[in-house]
C-alpha cells in the first residue's frame, strides 16, 4: 500500500516522529497542537496547552521569553512569510543543564494561501556556557599535569598593574 503525501494519515507520521519539537498554534498565535517531541520537552500535553499562547505554553515562567516567542510569532502571522533564526531567539533554562531553543516560526498556508496559523520549532540543547566550563577546567587541569610532569613552566605579566604570576615549576 502507497500513502499518498498529501494524505491526513501521512502528515501525522511525520509529525508524530519528528524528533523536533512542534508547536502549531492558530491565527491568533494559540496552541492548536504539540507534537509528542513538544509534549515531552515541555512537559505538558495538547490538551492542557490548547487555547493559551505559545509563548506561555514553552516558557511558563519567563515572561519575557513569552512575550519575545509570541511577539515573533505574531509577527510571522502578520507578514505571512517565515523567519529563520540564525541566532537563537531564546535561550532559557528549564533546570541547570538544558535549554530551549526557538529555530524558526513559519505560517501555515492552506491550498488557497490562507492564513491558518504557524508552526514553531523547538530544540533542546545542553547549556553550553556550563559544557565550556568543563572542558576549560579539565584542559586546565590536564595542562597543569603536563606542566609538573615535563617540568616545564610559566609566567604572566598584567601590563597594566606590573604584576606577574609563575607558575610553580617556574
Amino acid at each position: 500500500m502507497i500513502i499518498q503525501p498529501e494524505s491526513d494519515k501521512t502528515n501525522l507520521l511525520v509529525i508524530n516522529n519528528l524528533p523536533d519539537a512542534l508547536v502549531v498554534t492558530d491565527i491568533d498565535g494559540c496552541v492548536s497542537l504539540l507534537n509528542p517531541a513538544a509534549e515531552t520537552l515541555l512537559k505538558r500535553n495538547t490538551h492542557e496547552s490548547r487555547g493559551i499562547t505559545a509563548g506561555t505554553a514553552i516558557f511558563p515562567i519567563d515572561q519575557s521569553a513569552s512575550f519575545l516567542t509570541d511577539n515573533t510569532i505574531r509577527e510571522v502571522l502578520e507578514k505571512k512569510k517565515p523567519i529563520k533564526l540564525f541566532s537563537p531567539l531564546v535561550l532559557t533554562k528549564v533546570n541547570s543543564q538544558i535549554c530551549l531553543i526557538i529555530e524558526n516560526v513559519t505560517p501555515l498556508l492552506d491550498e488557497n494561501n490562507s492564513l491558518c496559523g504557524s508552526l514553531v520549532v523547538i530544540n533542546e540543547q545542553k547549556n553550553r556556557t556550563h559544557q565550556l566550563a568543563v572542558d576549560l577546567s579539565d584542559a586546565t587541569k590536564r595542562t597543569d599535569d603536563i606542566q609538573r610532569i615535563g617540568h616545564i613552566g610559566w609566567w604572566d605579566l598584567n601590563v597594566s598593574s606590573g604584576q606577574t604570576f609563575w607558575s610553580d615549576e617556574v
